[in-house]
């Protein structure tokens, strides 16, 4: 769901070849048959994949009911190579399911929905220090701030295949500076909250149709 510049892409249809969710869901013989009886059934158990389903038509939509560490102790298996199964057997699984139809794809990256990314990630690092959230979130601001500004340094809304269009609303403004001051709080990389300071004063003193919308705003409170 990323661009292999940073921006993330706006959505991924449920359904492929006419049916809800056939992308993502198993049946239990399906995974028995590809990882052989013993680790099929250890995999299923652990994600509730079931002959019954709990989806449509005998499918089901893998699930963890428990924990790695309290089904390790319920087999009475090492956590660590429970782990160790659960990864092998879900690359394979995952290298089987992309010979699978994919859904069809909205690769358009949206100012204001990219914030929420940004916003998010940057969260999750200063709540668990994990450095990957943290470059994720830098990619999606710096490709927003680069690939998606006028030359007069104006946002805009909309990038899909390196076209960029129709200039960005309210909330792109709102939304991507309260991304940036987050993503500052994040790093304490200073130019974030520079262009977060530089965004908001572009938002209040842009005038669309004649009309800012501060004034928009106080004429509406009238």
């Amino acid at each position: 769901m990323r661009d292999p510049n940073g921006g993330f892409y706006s959505a991924e249809d449920a359904d492929s070849e006419g049916k809800e969710g056939l992308f993502y869901v198993w049946k239990r013989q399906d995974i028995i048959h590809h990882l052989g009886e013993k680790d099929g059934d250890l995999f299923c158990r652990f994600y509730g994949i079931s002959d019954k389903g709990n989806f449509e038509e005998g499918f089901s939509i893998p699930h963890i009911a428990l924990s790695m560490e309290d089904f390790a102790k319920q087999e009475g298996i090492k956590p660590e190579k429970l782990e160790d199964h659960l990864t092998n057997a879900g690359s394979h699984l995952f290298a089987i399911r992309e010979k699978r139809i994919h859904p069809l794809k909205d690769d358009k990256i949206m100012t204001s929905w990219n914030r929420l990314m940004i916003a998010a990630l940057s969260k999750g690092y200063q709540a668990m220090g994990d450095k990957k959230y943290a470059d994720a979130a830098k990619a999606a601001a710096d490709f927003i701030l680069t690939k998606l500004r006028g030359t007069d340094g104006r946002l805009l809304r909309r990038f899909r295949h390196g076209a960029v269009t129709y200039p960005g609303y309210l909330d792109d403004y709102a939304f991507l500076v309260w991304g940036l001051i987050e993503l500052y709080e994040a790093t304490f990389e200073v130019h974030y909250l520079e262009e977060a300071v530089v965004l908001n004063k572009a938002m209040i003193d842009i005038c669309p149709g004649q009309k800012g919308w501060r004034t928009l705003f106080h004429r509406k409170r009238k």
